[in-house]
């Protein structure tokens, strides 16, 4: 999985690909004074594109339509393919529906057509920092959620959790080597269905106290057969 994100904290690192060398001079003009901490780097082409994404720290991809070796749809599609991790703009005069299904269908985070006489930069200021600051959250969630499974797994005791309808989102593999279940298979089923000789014992009991308080219950049960522990 390629990810190019992430670099400085307090820089948005910003790769315009647009051939008009002119427009691409405005429009890196343009963002630098409308939005502190914008580092733009500019290209013409699909393949200078790519090569820059493979060595530079990119935030966020914003590109015109029409480029000499292809569209920004096609660059945009082929960051999807390989599993670019960023935000993607399509920023283009040449705006109509039939180019903002494409968008769509190539897995653009955001479509902006250029129209005369409207304050365009400013708007793709905005959508940039927007994105950016969403991708960077989701990151970090995604870090955390990461550690806490690590711990998890780390974990010396059987822990399994459930959602508020009892399915089983998680179980880590000290228990599921207690009750000698593939976790893949298991995940998503009802936790009353998967371990019926559970339901009606001081377990279950226990389970729906804490659900319907939220507070912790603790207590000791021996299992029996098939269990055993």
């Amino acid at each position: 999985m390629a990810y190019t994100g992430g670099g400085t904290p307090d820089l948005v690192h910003v790769l315009y690909i647009n051939d008009d060398g002119d427009f691409a001079e405005l429009a890196q003009t343009k963002l630098a004074n409308i939005a502190s901490g914008f580092e733009v780097t500019t290209v013409g082409t699909v393949e200078d594109a790519l090569d820059l994404l493979g060595t530079s720290a990119i935030d966020c991809v914003v590109t015109s339509y029409s480029l000499p070796d292809g569209t920004g749809i096609d660059l945009l599609g082929q960051l999807r393919t390989e599993q670019y991790e960023l935000p993607t703009i399509l920023f283009t005069g040449r705006g109509n529906e039939r180019i903002a299904s494409e968008a769509t269908q190539a897995g653009v985070s955001d479509y902006i057509p250029i129209h005369p006489g409207e304050n365009s930069f400013e708007l793709l200021a905005r959508r940039i920092r927007t994105l950016v600051e969403a991708d960077r959250k989701q990151a970090i969630a995604e870090q955390l959620s990461d550690r806490f499974q690590r711990t998890l797994e780390r974990a010396t005791d059987g822990i399994y959790a459930v959602d508020d309808e009892w399915r089983i989102e998680y179980i880590n593999e000290k228990m599921a080597r207690r009750v000698d279940r593939d976790p893949d298979a298991i995940i998503g089923a009802s936790i009353w269905e998967e371990f019926p000789s559970i339901v009606g014992t001081e377990l279950e009991d226990g389970y729906r106290t804490a659900m319907e308080t939220g507070e912790p219950v603790s207590f000791e049960q021996y299992l029996g057969d098939p269990f055993d522990y």
